[in-house]
C-alpha cells in the first residue's frame, strides 16, 4: 500500500448520480451513464470517479449511497437522473493507492482509516475512488487510488 499526503484530485465537466444501489446495479447504472454520454455527443476523457457515502440494509440486500462521477470532454444537457458538476476538486487529500485484487480493497481503506486515527487527521470527505487499471482476466492486476480529504486545521 502507498500513502501519500497533502495530494490533490480535480477534474472537469463530469456527468453525476448519487443514488441508492445494490452491488449488482452498479454496472448497471454505469451502462446507462455511458449511453447517455453518448446520446448526448460527448467523450469520457477521464477515469470515473466513485464515492461511498453510506450502507444500509433492506430486506437482506446491502444498499449502498453510491456516487458516481465521469468527466467529459464538456458540457452537457441533464435531466431528472443525472447532474453536471462543472469542477470536482479535493485539495491536502491523502491518497492511497490499492494494488491487487478489488475484493481486498476494504483492507487497504481499513489501513487509511487507521493511518488517519493514529495520526489524529480529521476528514471531510468519504474516500473518492479511481480505477486505474482494471483487469478482468486477473483482478490481482488492479489499481485503485482512494482520496479522502483532510481538515487543514491543527486542533
Amino acid at each position: 500500500m502507498e500513502l501519500l499526503e497533502n495530494q490533490e484530485i480535480e477534474e472537469k465537466n463530469l456527468l453525476s448520480i448519487r443514488k441508492n444501489v445494490t452491488q449488482q446495479e452498479i454496472e448497471q447504472v454505469l451502462t446507462e451513464m455511458h449511453s447517455y454520454i453518448k446520446e448526448s455527443g460527448a467523450e469520457i476523457v477521464g477515469k470515473t470517479i466513485t464515492a461511498t457515502h453510506g450502507i444500509s440494509s433492506n430486506k437482506g440486500y446491502t444498499i449502498l449511497d453510491l456516487e458516481i462521477l465521469i468527466p467529459l470532454d464538456k458540457e452537457i444537457l441533464t435531466g431528472n437522473i443525472y447532474s453536471f458538476k462543472k469542477n470536482f476538486k479535493i485539495t491536502n487529500a491523502i491518497k492511497v493507492t490499492h494494488k491487487g485484487n478489488p475484493a481486498l480493497l476494504d483492507e487497504t481503506c481499513n489501513e487509511l482509516n487507521q493511518y488517519i486515527a493514529r495520526n489524529k487527521l480529521v476528514p471531510i470527505t468519504v474516500g473518492y475512488n479511481m480505477t486505474l487499471t482494471a483487469d478482468n482476466k486477473d483482478k490481482n492486476n488492479t489499481e485503485i487510488e482512494i482520496y479522502v480529504g483532510i481538515s487543514p486545521n491543527i486542533l
